[in-house]
């Protein structure tokens, strides 16, 4: 399947029954796009301020905090 955004009702539960012509306007307005990311990229690093959401259409994500010491 290509990954195009309007496709995302058929790739992502929380899109299903949004009709095809209303995901473009939808996702315009929420200003979605996709990444690509190679593994082990950092989504969202420390300290940065999360001001989106991801889903993630295919793959993993590995969520890690750590303490002040620097262990995970």
């Amino acid at each position: 399947m290509t990954r195009k955004l309007t496709n995302l009702p058929l790739m992502c539960k929380l899109f299903k029954g949004i009709p095809a012509e209303e995901v473009e306007p939808l996702t315009n307005r929420l200003g979605a796009g996709i990444k690509t990311l190679p593994k082990g990229k950092v989504l969202f690093g420390v300290g940065t301020k999360a001001d989106r959401f991801a889903i993630v259409l295919s793959g993993a994500l590995s969520v890690s905090t750590y303490d002040v010491n620097g262990h995970r």
